[in-house]
């Protein structure tokens, strides 16, 4: 029988396929480029989750019951809809192995700064095969539980930590004009939303898929909601430090004491961000691994869980000497790379079908 996915759980799925890494990195990101205009930059999500929307739309009302690596080939022939798939399939494993390598030094700097990278990705890897080979199902329950947990505790992070609230340091607006803000903008708007399309893959399981759209449209504002309370209150409490910080949201929970016995919370802020990530990566090398199934007709996804997870282990050690290089490849080659692949083949994939059809 095959697997439902519910319009719930699809929104869960994909609000933390935005926020796994976009509350660790989104942040700094934005710090980069703007510091005192940072809290209107998650509004911009918005526009990037309504593109998202439309294109997820336009691809199931063409290829309904289709994943991506499907349409490709159904559309195109096996040659050329092959050649697309392995396209997306390198997409896919560098996607995964960028996340894979935040997730494993988010853990080694805020955890284990004595333990090898290598044996904690190890670790983490061995979750994420296990949720794989388990199935979408589990992965999809398992956002279902964290998301309300995540809604109840950021509103409490807000009231503990807006004592040390600054509104000057949102002053003075616009000092360097538009371009910092549109620049900052881009990098949420092709990377992270764009990040969303993956859910292509999945259209086969999920139990609506004609309101994909509204779905979508659903969680990017539950994430424009989340993301605007987190940069405001980065730029608010942490400041002009926020450009020099791997991490600011984590000083913020550091920075949270209330008498003796309310402190450290920053525990249970890394417990939630290592849980969400390893979700990410879970969802990505799924992803992966169906695409893969798709392009050599194999009979289940379980054959490749394990095998998998050891070559997406391998790649995220060794495509990427340091976190510079992966901050290097989101701020300057993911944008337009994620564009031309995550949007271009959907639509080059709906104009073919199209064409066909007269």
């Amino acid at each position: 029988m095959q697997i439902q996915i519910s319009r719930v759980q699809l929104i869960t799925i994909l609000v933390w396929v935005v926020l796994g890494t976009g509350i660790v990195t989104i942040p700094a990101a934005i710090a980069q480029f703007t510091i005192h205009d940072a809290w209107m930059i998650p509004l911009f999500f918005l526009f990037g989750g309504g593109g998202v929307a439309l294109v997820a739309h336009l691809f199931m009302k063409t290829f309904p019951h289709q994943s991506l690596a499907q349409a490709a080939e159904n559309s195109l022939g096996h040659i050329f809809g092959s050649g697309l798939v392995i396209w997306i399939l390198i997409w896919l494993y560098l996607a995964v192995t960028t996340i894979a390598r935040e997730l494993s030094a988010f853990a080694t700097t805020v955890i284990l700064p004595h333990t090898p990278e290598y044996v904690i990705s190890a670790f983490n890897l061995f979750v994420v095969a296990y949720l794989v080979y388990l199935g979408l199902e589990v992965i999809a329950r398992v956002n279902e539980f964290i998301t309300p947990l995540v809604l109840i505790s950021v509103p409490i992070l807000f009231i503990l930590s807006v004592r040390n609230f600054e509104f000057e340091q949102f002053l003075p607006m616009f000092a360097d004009g538009m371009s910092p803000i549109a620049r900052a903008a881009v990098v949420q708007l092709l990377d992270y939303s764009l990040e969303m399309l993956i859910v292509l893959q999945i259209i086969p399981t999920l139990e609506s898929p004609q309101t994909i759209g509204k779905d979508i449209l659903i969680a990017s504002a539950i994430i424009t909601g989340i993301l605007s309370l987190i940069v405001t209150l980065t730029v608010g409490i942490v400041g002009p430090s926020t450009s020099y910080l791997n991490y600011p949201v984590l000083e913020i929970v550091r920075s949270i004491r209330i008498g003796k016995f309310i402190e450290r919370l920053d525990t249970l802020y890394v417990m939630g961000v290592v849980s969400t990530l390893i979700l990410k990566v879970a969802m990505f090398h799924y992803c992966l691994c169906d695409t893969w199934k798709d392009l050599f007709h194999l009979s289940s996804i379980r054959l490749l869980a394990w095998s998998g997870g050891l070559v997406v282990w391998t790649g995220s050690l060794f495509l990427f000497g340091n976190m510079a290089d992966v901050y290097h490849f989101i701020m300057d080659t993911a944008p337009i790379y994620f564009l031309l692949t995550m949007v271009g083949i959907p639509l080059l994939l709906i104009a073919t079908q199209k064409l066909f059809k007269k």
